[in-house]
């Protein structure tokens, strides 16, 4: 599902026990519907990515403001870390602890040099192979 609002789509309309795999791909903060998606697919035995995209700006916002500190793989974990630290709260408020799957985290973003030494090689060999 491709551009979920919960506004626009009630969730009595979104049967996620139709779908197999999940992705949720969200290119800054979580936000109220990835957080609801969230809850919704964890009891589900499903495979479940969360794709952090454009995280080339955070990098790049971080050297411009912090020149002399900036390093990019401190940066990049961090937000790794935000993504499952989000995830984390979303399950703990979630009354179905039973049958959770994890999601597999992967950060994108084409426009650092050393992209291909972060998540999508990972996240294509994993397709793959899931």
């Amino acid at each position: 599902m491709r551009g979920l609002k919960i506004t626009d789509v009630g969730a009595a309309k979104i049967d996620v026990t139709e779908f197999d795999f999940f992705f949720i791909v969200s290119a800054g903060r979580f936000t109220e519907e990835d957080i609801w998606l969230v809850k919704q697919i964890t009891s589900l035995n499903k495979k479940n990515y969360f794709i952090r995209t454009k995280i080339d700006q955070d990098p790049r916002n971080s050297k411009d403001d912090h020149p002399d500190t900036y390093k990019e793989d401190i940066i990049l974990q961090q937000l790794r870390e935000n993504c499952e630290d989000e995830l984390k709260k979303a399950l703990i408020n979630n009354s179905c602890s039973e049958n959770k799957q994890a999601f597999k985290i992967f950060l994108i973003g084409g426009k650092l040099p050393s992209y291909k030494e972060w998540y999508f090689p990972k996240m294509t060999k994993s397709l793959l192979y899931d």
